[in-house]
């Protein structure tokens, strides 16, 4: 690929994903919320300093796979938008 396909093929993804991935990181407060008590939030910013911050760390795996299955459907959706143009760009269509 050349310099001006690299930013044709960079320029389509963020169009594509960085809205959507940008929602997706700030709804992660709510799933936060739903896993983790306010004490535990709080803990967050000392990290290993207290049990709850411990408690957190444990849980971090839960928060990940809760949005796992949005990032992948988000990407997998995106990506069969995106094919044909990615395709084109590849081939040097302008």
């Amino acid at each position: 690929m050349d310099d001006e396909q690299i930013a044709a093929l960079d320029s389509l993804y963020q169009q594509t994903f960085a809205d959507a991935l940008e929602n997706l990181l700030r709804s992660q407060d709510e799933t936060m919320a739903d896993l983790f008590t306010l004490k535990e939030i709080e803990a967050l910013a000392a990290f290993y300093a207290t049990p709850e911050g411990r408690a957190v760390m444990r849980k971090m795996p839960e928060l990940a796979q809760a949005q796992q299955t949005e990032i992948q459907s988000l990407i997998a959706g995106g990506m069969a938008l995106i094919q044909p143009r990615v395709k084109a760009i590849l081939r040097g269509d302008k």
